[in-house]
């Protein structure tokens, strides 16, 4: 995209690139908000399939502007195919090490130690490879990123003292080439602690999705309407009350009136009449005003986490106090709607609400809110105190007080409180001005500081940040766990506490501090940059 602003236009860029997210957050609000409901009502299949033809339609209006693109030849590696085949055969070697040592039934260390022996030898040899083909040119040559990094740096043993890490590089690769590399590993000490926060930002898919389960949803509908129970497969559903098929199945029948039973089980019934009782029947039972969870009677259905928060509200465990109101039949009526919809997930049209899942939305929907403010009036305003990198600084230090707030939240819900879901809201905000702080910085730093030649590897890597990121994830989960003592954690899994929170945000602020002063001591190429502009 930045390719297609001329040298006077580059003040645009940071504009540019917060429309370009701005977007992509549009397409997410959309998926958080539809994706579930295509789940919950239709199918898997659906879920799958609408963004998949989304993504076609989008390709195809891509491919419609292709001539009015400005489009700057790349630069090009001859050795393209020889990287393509390098890897390949690293990968195929690490794969069939692991492998025979499976079939061997080696230990889990030895089969690490054999599989990073098997790469280290692929490595080894293409790097005796390349410094034969390297040393047999007469005369520098134009060389690619990775090309003039990797030649330095093992042969950096070899080279003179005192000339530097570069000088070996200087003699088989052309100026130009060795000033682009050493651009890109400038860049590159930036973007080393950035990974970390991206593994602390994913924690709104998973610890912040679990805190949400156990928070009040809200649901777009009257009191009502909890009654106002719609079937999409009434056949289906009448089977599995004949059949019995669990528990919750065989109580729903034993509700129902010896005439509907047997209009059920009447073949020569049509459609409508079918649908008919079945709504009159299971509505009235929705409505009943009385609670209709047993916990063995849901034993063998997937409870929502809207219905686990109504249960633990209407039948809270021995010695546990029930929050005030719980048992008014508003509640009752929509635990009952809520565990039908649970018992009968493809066959009833589930109430649609704010739950969980759909709260993901809320960091989509705040993006295209806070993108323009902060683009076009809080930027400028700020002038040379928002240089790109002392955004991404202030941003991360921001992340640190969402966790601050999620761990306060969690607090008042470990100690019984009712809370409702947009409570989350506030921790939301925050991470979201962090995100922006972040991200569109990001992308906007790197190309503005990347040699015109090494943009799209600067890129390339700034995608990377956030795919390492994910990977980190869990080992940032399993960190906390043995630090803070065991727990979930210790084995992998995620852990919901508020000591859990408040060490995610010591060590986003300690990430913050460490950022900080990398960046201080970064010198820009893009003077207009470090001007803030």
């Amino acid at each position: 995209m930045g390719d297609q602003f001329k040298p006077e236009q580059r003040h645009l860029l940071q504009k540019a690139y917060a429309a370009f997210y701005w977007s992509i957050n549009l397409g997410s609000t959309a998926s958080f908000f539809v994706i579930p409901f295509l789940r919950k009502s239709f199918s898997y299949s659906w879920a799958f399939g609408v963004p998949g033809i989304a993504m076609a339609l989008a390709t195809f209006v891509f491919w419609l502007g292709t001539r009015r693109y400005l489009r700057v030849r790349p630069t090009g590696d001859p050795y393209w195919l020889w990287k393509v085949f390098w890897i390949f055969l690293l990968t195929a070697a690490v794969f069939l090490s692991n492998a025979v040592c499976i079939k061997l039934a080696m230990p889990t260390g030895q089969r690490v130690l054999v599989n990073v022996a098997a790469g280290l030898a692929v490595i080894g040899w293409v790097t005796q490879k390349f410094h034969r083909e390297v040393d047999q040119r007469i005369g520098p040559v134009p060389g690619a990123f990775f090309a003039v990094f990797w030649y330095a740096l093992t042969k950096a043993a070899a080279g003179v003292p005192g000339e530097g890490f570069w000088a070996p590089a200087r003699a088989k690769f052309t100026e130009k080439s060795v000033d682009d590399a050493k651009s890109v590993c400038r860049i590159l000490s930036v973007f080393a602690l950035v990974p970390v926060f991206w593994s602390l930002f994913d924690q709104t898919f998973s610890t912040w999705v679990l805190q949400a389960e156990r928070m009040q949803a809200h649901f777009f509908t009257s009191d009502a309407r909890y009654g106002g129970l719609g079937l999409r497969r009434p056949a289906e559903m009448g089977e599995k009350l004949a059949a019995h098929t669990n528990a919750a199945t065989a109580f729903v029948w034993n509700q129902l009136n010896p005439e509907s039973r047997q209009l059920i089980t009447n073949r020569t019934t049509t459609k409508s009449e079918l649908k008919q009782t079945l709504l009159t029947e299971l509505n009235k039972l929705v409505m009943s005003g009385s609670s209709i969870f047993e916990s063995n009677r849901f034993d063998g259905v997937k409870l929502s986490g809207e219905s686990r928060v109504l249960v633990r509200g209407l039948h809270p465990a021995p010695g546990a106090n029930a929050p005030p109101g719980a048992s008014d039949a508003v509640s009752v009526a929509r635990l009952n709607r809520l565990l039908l919809d649970d018992a009968f997930p493809n066959e009833t049209m589930p109430l649609y609400r704010i739950g969980s899942e759909e709260m993901l939305a809320m960091n989509p929907i705040l993006v295209m809110v806070l993108v323009p403010i902060m683009t076009l009036w809080l930027y400028p305003l700020l002038g040379r105190l928002a240089t790109p990198l002392r955004r991404m600084s202030y941003g991360i230090y921001i992340a640190g007080a969402s966790f601050v707030i999620v761990a306060i939240i969690q607090t008042k819900i470990d100690a019984g409180k009712d809370l409702s879901i947009w409570w989350q809201t506030a921790p939301y905000f925050v991470l979201t001005v962090a995100e922006v702080l972040v991200s569109t910085t990001g992308l906007e730093f790197a190309f503005r500081e990347a040699s015109p030649s090494m943009k799209s590897t600067i890129m390339g890597f700034w995608s990377l940040t956030v795919a390492i990121g994910n990977l980190l994830v869990t080992v940032v989960t399993r960190l906390a766990g043995h630090i803070l003592g065991g727990g979930a954690a210790a084995s992998g899994d995620v852990s919901v506490t508020p000591t859990m929170f408040n060490f995610y945000a010591v060590l986003t602020f300690l990430v913050a501090i460490a950022f900080s002063i990398v960046a201080t001591f970064y010198k820009y190429q893009d003077q207009a940059a470090a001007q803030g502009r």
